[in-house]
């Protein structure tokens, strides 16, 4: 963490001169133990609690990558490029109401978790 410290300094400055520290990280196990949280409180770092996951408000985890399973599906990756060029052909086939379509759809998800609390 202080080396991170360190290059966040470097890189954004604005950050490590606020009067607060804010950081968001993941909430698995190894962030959550007492040794983190100590070092989080002595660099006077600010937790910014997780929110809740909904893969339902999510809308590249419920059309776009399914849309991208489907199409790796069956295929057979040669080589260590094969992985862009297939990336790059399944984004050639989509078009932009393909966007648009998953993208209005999130509405709906947004007010099925809203009413499911």
């Amino acid at each position: 963490m202080e080396e991170m410290h360190k290059k966040l300094a470097v890189m954004c400055p604005a950050m490590v001169n606020r009067k607060t520290h804010m950081l968001l990280h993941d909430n698995a196990r190894p962030h959550v133990a007492q040794q983190t949280l100590e070092k989080l409180n002595e660099l006077k770092i600010e937790t910014v609690p997780h929110p809740s996951y909904s893969p339902d408000l999510s809308s590249t985890d419920y059309h776009f990558f399914q849309k991208l399973d489907h199409f790796l599906s069956g295929k057979f990756l040669k080589n260590k490029d094969s992985p862009k060029q297939v990336f790059q052909e399944f984004l050639a086939y989509r078009t932009s109401d393909f966007y648009q379509t998953g993208i209005l759809k999130l509405v709906s998800r947004w007010e099925k978790c809203i009413q499911s609390k």
